[in-house]
């Protein structure tokens, strides 16, 4: 059985992973418990609230993927910064794919 946790950083998990008839799917969480807000930069621990995201991804030798990211967004402490509330930094390129998924999937890729 192939482990998807070991694709992926230390700050994610992995809820549920399924592959069928040319389908994979990944519900994955990110549990930070801090972040750095990306205006100010000042480290927060401050839970706001969670929300899912869904990117897109593209195929994997055929199957179709699916990624549902379960993310956190923190409080911006610093009483001086514009942004009061920003989410986990895990999109790192365009906002409609993943850089961290993608370089995990083409690490899984090479196993499928």
């Amino acid at each position: 059985m192939l482990k998807f946790a070991s694709f992926f950083p230390d700050d994610f998990k992995i809820n549920t992973a399924e592959i069928d008839k040319g389908k994979i799917s990944l519900e994955i969480s990110s549990f930070q418990r801090h972040s750095f807000c990306p205006l100010c930069k000042k480290n927060s621990r401050r839970i706001h609230s969670y929300y899912y995201r869904k990117p897109m991804d593209l195929p994997i030798l055929g199957n179709v993927v699916y990624l549902i990211f379960y993310v956190r967004k923190f409080f911006c402490d610093n009483a001086n910064c514009e942004r009061h509330i920003f989410e986990v930094d895990i999109f790192l390129s365009c906002e409609s794919g993943t850089f961290k998924v993608s370089l995990a999937l083409s690490k899984m890729s090479i196993i499928i």
